[in-house]
């Protein structure tokens, strides 16, 4: 946004969206979490019980929705943009890196 030549006033709105939830992901009901022990007794009685497979699929897979969509959906390489984006983008210009070869062999 910082590079855009002319004003967008009036003709962008920037969301901030967070990746899927726990529910959303597993399709289990959804509402906001509390400590009291009703609660947690009440969700525990209504969550499937995860397998260690389960757990290892959202640390690799993440949350984000693209992921989910698509079963066949390339995770590797999903991950590897994203992350490349970051250096590529948000790192370089913060180090002012000038040859992103010199920076990536350094």
């Amino acid at each position: 946004m910082k590079n855009v030549s002319e004003s967008l006033a009036g003709r962008v709105g920037i969301v901030n969206l967070l990746g899927l939830s726990d529910a959303e992901i597993f399709g289990e009901p959804s509402e906001p979490f509390r400590v009291d022990r009703d609660f947690l007794l009440k969700r525990l009685s209504v969550r499937k019980p995860r397998n260690l497979n389960d757990v290892y699929r959202l640390i690799f897979t993440g949350s984000m929705p693209s992921l989910y969509a698509d079963e066949g959906y390339d995770w590797e390489k999903y991950y590897y943009s994203y992350v490349n984006t970051y250096l590529e983008r948000d790192v370089r210009e913060l180090a002012q890196v000038g040859d992103i070869m010199e920076f990536y062999i350094s």
